[in-house]
């Protein structure tokens, strides 16, 4: 899936530069991460296939090659003349293998795949428990399951795929007609959504940041982006109820 708002011509990234120095303009920063962030996962992946016995995964590999990008965009001066890509790419690796240490050590408490997971898990139960007490009890925990299947399937069509074309395999169960199709079913219904859960939903699920990252990136805070995770999700639910059942099993 494209990033929102990633098909720039030279002369619209040029501008957005300016924006980005000169006026310190939130969108414009947020529309170069857009354009970059394909970038940025490209270094992530070249860096991953490298990694040797490290025991740390693809995915946080993308989170901090991702905060590079960032930081990368926060400090590059457009006026001096540097390409901006050959100046990102040392801050993108840096970070990667700046972190690599820090990661592994960490890696035998809790990983990063299992806290995106927890704030997934966070994001739907909260949504619910703030709902007005429902007659149909049934009812609220099916939506739940649903919300929970709509949540794993994304990540499957995301995160894990680009994973495992990474790290060298043959073919596995994300590369079946069926998870094709289911790929290409959800990805419809993410490209459908409002502007803001559209991003929600790609910067987590497809770039694998957290939400924490994402509320920086989109000026809110952190239960804001929860909140909107929630609502994305519903969004989609509602259009699957429409357009026809998903597969929730795979």
């Amino acid at each position: 899936m494209d990033a929102p708002g990633s098909d720039l011509q030279p002369a619209d990234e040029q501008a957005l530069w300016r924006q980005c120095n000169e006026q310190r303009s939130r969108e414009a920063r947020n529309r170069l991460i857009d354009h970059y962030l394909p970038f940025s996962r490209k270094i992530a992946k070249m860096l991953y296939a490298k990694r040797g016995g490290l025991d740390v995964e693809f995915a946080d590999y993308v989170q901090q090659a991702a905060q590079g990008l960032i930081d990368a965009i926060d400090r590059f001066d457009a006026t001096r003349g540097v390409a901006f890509e050959a100046y990102a790419a040392v801050r993108i690796r840096g970070a990667v293998l700046n972190s690599l240490t820090a990661m592994s050590e960490k890696y035998a408490q809790i990983s990063l795949r299992k806290r995106l997971h927890q704030e997934r898990v966070d994001s739907l139960t909260e949504q619910m428990q703030a709902r007005p007490r429902a007659r149909d009890s049934f009812r609220e925990l099916a939506d739940l399951a649903v919300g929970f299947a709509i949540s794993y399937m994304l990540e499957g069509t995301g995160l894990v795929s680009a994973e495992r074309s990474a790290s060298a395999g043959g073919r596995d169960a994300y590369s079946s007609v069926e998870q094709d199709q289911l790929a290409d079913s959800l990805k419809r219904l993410v490209e459908a959504l409002p502007e803001r859960e559209r991003r929600v939903i790609f910067y987590h699920y497809y770039q694998g940041l957290s939400f924490t990252h994402i509320a920086d990136m989109l000026g809110v805070t952190k239960g804001r982006v929860s909140q909107i995770h929630s609502q994305a999700l519903q969004l989609i639910r509602e259009a699957r109820s429409a357009v026809g059942p998903l597969d929730l099993i795979g």
